[in-house]
């Protein structure tokens, strides 16, 4: 097995080449911080200067596929397949990077490709504009090119929204309510989704009232679509206006449940499904796809997104609060009673005291 920094050093010295062929061994390489994984740019010295926009390699995803190496020369061996093949498939569409800068300065020319994106808590990169809602992160991208379930996006740096003269908060309303505009939203029962990928699945295996929102043409990080109030109230409608919980299953896709006996809105229930998130994000979900370890929940009469536990325990001191004005009409009642109570005998025995008296007299 071969440490990670071993096969990082293969892109960082160039060494990798070594395994290429000639033409792809003619690129240049550079390593760079894509925010929430290490990321390896392969440039063609050649083209450079046309600001035509230049691939980039996962590295981590890259040596999670050849840590199993013997030694350093399969990994090498390895790690070259995988670039070729990459360099062969990868999109890069037919566009001019040289004028992106100055684009982003202005939001009306960009506004209608711009989108909130989900990213995972792990993701860091101080250059790029980010927001935190509810515990979620999302980063503003521009959708650059797109061809099929191809896409080419580019993350907003902070420095973008200074130039375009709003404020953070005007700038995510904004891109917020375009979101949807740009990742196009599609509302699938996870059933169908299951017999697409395996056809012979019995439809009584499956909770038929489990949907999954995510975006129509696969761009990542669609996990944002739970911010639109849009989004969330046609899931609402799926369930007959019913509130529902969210489970954030990645940052590309998230899956609604139906409240109902089988999942109430109690503490109990709350506390099973996020025991659930827990244990899949840390067995079967990727750390840079890892939306959230929380719950959600829709209230679908106040069009309210919160986490699950807030919800729960807002709607305790609610229902507290509630019962505060019965508390006191209760004691208020109690009170009258006793003082009229108290009043009579006090009368009674003043009477009988004043008739005593008469008569000793």
């Amino acid at each position: 097995m071969v440490k990670k920094n071993e096969v990082r050093r293969l892109f960082e010295t160039g060494a990798v080449k070594g395994y290429l062929p000639s033409d792809m061994a003619a690129m240049e390489i550079h390593i760079n911080n894509m925010g929430n994984y290490t990321g390896a740019v392969f440039i063609d010295p050649i083209k450079k200067e046309t600001g035509k926009p230049m691939p980039v390699l996962n590295l981590d995803a890259l040596y999670e596929s050849v840590k199993n190496s013997e030694d350093i020369i399969e990994a090498g061996v390895r790690s070259a397949g995988i670039v070729q093949d990459f360099l062969k498939n990868t999109y890069v569409p037919n566009i001019d990077f040289s004028r992106l800068p100055e684009l982003m300065k202005d939001f009306d020319k960009i506004s209608d490709r711009l989108y909130l994106s989900a990213v995972s808590p792990s993701y860091n990169n101080e250059n790029t504009a980010m927001f935190e809602v509810q515990g979620m992160r999302f980063v503003p991208k521009l959708l650059l090119a797109q061809e099929g379930s191809d896409s080419m996006v580019a993350p907003l740096p902070r420095s973008a929204v200074k130039d375009m003269g709003l404020t953070e908060q005007e700038f995510f309303t904004k891109v917020s309510e375009n979101t949807k505009n740009v990742l196009k939203p599609e509302i699938r029962n996870i059933s169908d989704i299951f017999k697409d990928i395996q056809p012979d699945i019995a439809s009584e295996a499956m909770d038929m009232s489990m949907l999954v929102v995510t975006s129509q043409n696969k761009i990542k990080g669609a996990a944002s679509l739970i911010l639109d109030d849009t989004v969330l109230s046609q899931v609402a409608a799926r369930y007959n206006n019913a509130n529902y919980f969210i489970i954030p299953s990645s940052i590309s896709e998230v899956i609604a449940m139906p409240v109902n006996e089988f999942t109430p809105e109690t503490a109990e229930s709350i506390a099973m499904l996020t025991q659930m998130v827990e244990e899949v994000n840390d067995t079967q979900v990727a750390k840079d796809e890892i939306l959230s370890y929380d719950v959600y929940h829709y209230d679908a009469q106040k069009h309210k997104l919160d986490k699950a536990t807030d919800y729960c325990i807002n709607k305790q001191l609610d229902e507290a609060h509630q019962a505060l004005p019965r508390a006191d009409e209760e004691l208020n009642e109690q009170i009258c009673e006793t003082f009229i109570f108290s009043s009579g005998n006090m009368s009674d025995s003043g009477l009988h005291r004043a008739s005593d008296k008469r008569l000793r007299d």
